[in-house]
């Protein structure tokens, strides 16, 4: 055999799985059910290869779960049945424990190839569940649902690779059944001290006493560690004092990317886009009910940018704003004031002049002159009268400069880029044909 043919037979074997919506309001965790499936594969020797992927999508979406988040695994099988009975059974096992409507599907590189046009836009815009139908119909997908809505982002999750572009990574520890529903015993302590070894290394550790690596809810999992090297985050978990964790794994992601901020023209926009605009500022800033409003354009249409209590520093500086102003914002199309973006970061390009007009000084006493009418000019110092001079033009500085500003970091959503990430950026990655190690 030929070493063509075997990579081609390989190819030709790979099963792309794609698992969303296993949460529900009473517990339950995607990336759970991925580490669990993850686990069983590899009992049962079926070669679980690459990296599993965390796929977070379209935070816009109305009916996202929790963290909208979706799993994608990659196996290499020539039995896609037994591949499929073994993720059923542990997908039917979790909907009886917290009552979830998952779905699964799974595919082949032709099938990948066909459907990445079509999902790649699931991270930043709104994909309608008909169109769904149709891929999975055509395609001839083999797929598990209790409700469709979820076969989006299982689509996205098993197409999605990360080959391109930027990326992250995420060390998620799961909780112990006897564990789950309690609060969570996590030494705050052990956090600061991973927060300054590894600070260059990992991200939304901690911020100030508030932990940012624990989730609040009933789901199983005990913490997770975000970073930019998946061996740096394995040594970073040995000094986190917690209660003991049932097991943990590393998934690749689009976390903290800033992947969802596309590029759009205002007259490009739909409802739950999460985009990103250039734009110039078209009023004054308005306040009401202590949302920061001001009306924003590019040389075609304009809409409503918002800035709500939660981004913080960036409310002030909307309020010094001023019409002209070259901004790029960054957020998701909402239904506000009939059609607006919810501002989540904000880029001050170009600040426009500001000039203030004046009387003229009196050419004895240089006091600015009172109007006397008609274009004429007095001064109540020195007595003069009628006198025609030009206004005196003022060119007055801003309180504000051009930059990046972003909320504070306890309230950036998953994809959000952290200010500690720019400059950190990746370029694509190789894909590892290697049996996946990174779980215990």
């Amino acid at each position: 055999m030929t070493l063509m043919k075997t990579i081609k037979d390989f190819l030709n074997n790979q099963i792309f799985i794609g698992i969303d919506d296993s949460d529900s309001k009473i517990g339950g965790c995607t990336t759970f059910v991925g580490y669990l499936l993850i686990k069983e594969l590899i009992r049962q020797g079926i070669n679980v290869v690459d990296i599993p992927r965390l796929i977070r999508l379209n935070p816009n979406v109305p009916w996202k779960t929790r963290g909208n988040g979706a799993v994608g695994i990659t196996v290499y099988s020539e039995d896609i049945d037994r591949v499929y009975n073994v993720a059923v059974e542990i997908l039917q096992k979790i909907e009886e424990e917290v009552a979830s409507m998952p779905a699964l599907v799974l595919i082949d590189q032709k099938q990948r190839e066909f459907i990445e046009p079509i999902i790649k836009d699931a991270i930043n815009r709104i994909i309608e569940p008909e169109l769904v139908d149709k891929v999975i119909e055509k395609a001839k997908i083999i797929k598990y649902a209790k409700r469709r809505l979820g076969l989006v982002g299982a689509l996205a999750a098993a197409t999605l690779l990360l080959l391109e572009g930027d990326y992250t990574y995420e060390l998620l520890a799961y909780r112990k059944p006897e564990f789950i529903g309690t609060k969570r015993k996590i030494d705050i302590e052990s956090v600061r001290v991973i927060d300054r070894l590894y600070r260059k290394y990992t991200f939304n550790n901690i911020d100030g006493k508030r932990l940012l690596l624990t989730p609040h809810g009933k789901d199983p999992v005990l913490y997770g560690i975000r970073g930019e090297d998946p061996k740096k985050l394995i040594e970073a978990k040995k000094f986190i004092v917690s209660e003991e964790p049932l097991g943990w794994m590393v998934y690749i992601t689009n976390q903290a990317t800033d992947q969802h901020y596309v590029n759009r023209k205002i007259s490009e926009l739909k409802l739950g886009d999460s985009v990103r605009l250039n734009v110039f500022v078209k009023s004054s800033p308005k306040i009401r009910q202590g949302c920061v409003t001001l009306e924003v354009g590019d040389h075609e249409y304009t809409l409503t940018a918002l800035f709500f209590n939660e981004v913080g520093l960036m409310k002030d500086i909307a309020t010094k704003l001023e019409p002209q102003d070259e901004i790029i914002i960054m957020g998701g199309v909402r239904p506000f004031l009939d059609f607006g973006i919810n501002v989540e970061k904000l880029i001050v390009k170009k600040l426009a002049k500001k000039i203030i007009t004046l009387n003229p000084a009196c050419p004895r006493c240089k006091r600015t002159l009172q109007n006397e009418g008609k274009g004429k000019f007095r001064c109540r110092f020195c007595d003069l009268k009628g006198l025609s001079l030009p206004k005196r033009t003022l060119f007055v500085s801003r309180e504000i400069v051009p930059g990046l500003y972003l909320p504070p970091i306890r309230y950036f959503r998953h994809l959000m880029k952290p200010l500690k990430r720019y400059g950190k950026e990746k370029n694509g990655r190789n894909y590892s044909l290697n049996e996946y190690k990174m779980i215990e």
